[in-house]
């Protein structure tokens, strides 16, 4: 194999390692993204004053069955609903603002850009290698 051969076909893997780590990159933000949303949704329902919608959400989040939430939701009442919903989004609404502004501002973009990159480079990469061998065969002789 001559030198040309050999960059070619580095070229072609390193295109196809940049695509799959886009890929891969897009799996796992597609995985932090359901997190994210349900944070929004919970703030959202607190800034409603929505404290039972707030407290079913978080209940189902965690796991409970629909007829366990229910049973929850009757037994507790709406005072006792509203004073344990207050109480616990007083200690995670700090954090939770936090992340959904370093996911906006940081994360997203970042990761966006980064995979915009992986596309662009890994697709470039990835034609070279046909672009060589065809001018190498429109010459006749390799480089």
């Amino acid at each position: 194999m001559t030198p040309i051969h050999w960059f070619e076909a580095g070229a072609e893997i390193a295109g196809l390692i940049l695509l799959a780590r886009e890929v891969y990159l897009g799996h796992e933000m597609e995985k932090l993204t359901p997190g994210m949303e349900f944070v929004r949704e919970m703030q959202f329902l607190y800034a409603m004053k929505d404290y039972k919608g707030c407290y079913i959400l978080g209940r189902l989040h965690e796991g409970d069955s629909i007829e366990t939430v229910q049973l929850l939701v009757d037994e507790l009442g709406p005072a006792a609903i509203e004073q344990g919903v207050q109480t616990t989004w007083a200690q995670i609404a700090p954090q939770a603002t936090a992340s959904i502004l370093r996911w906006r501002e940081r994360t997203a973009p970042a990761a966006m850009q980064r995979r915009r990159w992986q596309l662009v480079l890994g697709t470039l990469l990835l034609l070279c290698g046909p672009v060589i061998h065809i001018w190498e065969l429109n010459n006749h002789s390799p480089l």
